[in-house]
């Protein structure tokens, strides 16, 4: 009896390590689908340019100039593996350059940001833009929102947004890490923004009035790589602005303190002006009693326009910030072709990058970076077609 339990037991622990393995292989095989399907379209992407003998590998060394790894298909989920400030000068764990690789995609990225841009370009006459210039529309609050909330070109993590966010922004607020990205893409994204352009169709109105599509001309390309100069030289005066004027950063705060107080009277008005009508409108279905309740609704009608009137104090005080705030900002650094929401979403988002450690030194060394490119941009488009 004793042996026929003991065989029971063995049979159950048996059956319970067949049922974990099958369930470990699983998952395992799910994750490894999912980089896979994740990188598949990123070496898709990248199979013209490796067939030319082009890619991060070739144009990226180490500091003592041996070559980096390429990006290996692997998982790269655990928290441990994903690289921080602490260990990015670890020369035992390879270059800087390969760990960056390790975590962005940075060919992807590049071609991916260069889509966004020649999208947002509307050459003069065409479907978006009757006037006699090209203009382009794009936007740091959208990039940030792909690249820096999305987290559009990281490698998969299995970490949820919020932390994969926060372990990427202590690795890439680092001078050195901002550098060496900068090398590995961006002659990628300028090549991507020529190529875009020359294979973009956007929609001109003929003389009969009807919209044909046509490709840019070279003076269009030119001119697309002008307002894309002219735009990342904007963001880095701004930045430059925000990281060495004191007077900016008490500013910022102010707007944050003053969307704060507008968004909590927004919030007093909205429940006086229901309080007062809910009210009314019960009155109005029964008017039993309705001599006996003026008072109450006369108090309810006080409350909601005092607080309609303090909602008027609150945006108006919030917008005196901004304007005074993005006055600043123009006046220290010339007339910027920024729009004013963007002047200030920049302001914010720098504010709290500060808030969060000490990456001023960070965001200098970026805004110096964004000059370069705008510099490379500005000779491109001076020597297309013959680059």
């Amino acid at each position: 009896m004793i042996g026929k339990k003991i065989q029971f037991i063995v049979l159950l622990l048996l059956i319970g390590v067949a049922a974990f393995s099958s369930w470990y292989l699983y998952q395992q095989s799910q994750k490894l689908k999912q980089v896979n399907r994740q990188e598949s379209g990123y070496r898709q992407e990248l199979a013209s340019d490796e067939q030319n003998g082009t890619s991060d590998t070739d144009r990226a060394a180490n500091a003592d100039g041996s070559q980096i790894r390429p990006v290996q298909e692997e998982e790269s989920g655990a928290e441990e593996d994903l690289p921080t400030e602490s260990n990015a000068t670890d020369k035992e764990a390879g270059s800087l350059a390969s760990k960056i690789q390790d975590v962005f995609l940075t060919s992807f990225v590049a071609k991916d940001a260069a889509a966004y841009f020649i999208e947002h370009y509307h050459p003069a006459g065409s479907r978006n833009n009757s006037g006699s210039q090209g203009t382009l529309d794009v936007s740091f609050k959208t990039l940030n929102a792909r690249y820096g909330l999305e987290l559009v070109g990281v490698k998969n993590t299995d970490m949820s947004l919020e932390r994969a966010r926060k372990k990427i922004l202590s690795f890439i607020m680092d001078p050195r890490v901002l550098q060496q990205s900068y090398d590995l893409a961006a002659d990628d994204f300028i090549r991507s923004l020529i190529k875009k352009a020359e294979a973009s169709e956007k929609f001109f109105q003929d003389q009969s009035g009807a919209e044909q599509a046509a490709t840019l001309n070279t003076s269009q390309v030119s001119e697309f790589l002008e307002l894309s100069s002219d735009y990342f030289l904007d963001v880095a005066g701004v930045l430059e602005v925000l990281t060495e004027d004191k007077k900016t950063s008490s500013l910022v705060k102010a707007s944050f303190q003053a969307d704060r107080a507008a968004d909590e009277a927004r919030y007093v008005y909205n429940k006086a002006a229901y309080a007062y009508e809910n009210f009314k409108k019960k009155l109005q279905e029964n008017s039993t009693g309705l001599n006996n309740q003026q008072e109450r609704l006369r108090k309810l009608k006080a409350q909601k326009e005092s607080a309609a009137a303090a909602f008027r104090e609150a945006i108006q005080e919030r917008e005196r910030i901004r304007q005074e705030l993005t006055g600043l900002i123009e006046n220290r650094t010339g007339k910027v072709q920024l729009d004013s929401h963007d002047i200030l979403y920049i302001a914010q988002w720098v504010q709290r990058r500060l808030q969060e450690g000490d990456n001023r030194p960070a965001l200098q060394v970026a805004a110096g970076l964004l000059r370069v490119l705008s510099q490379d941009l500005d000779k491109a488009a001076v020597d297309y077609p013959d680059i």
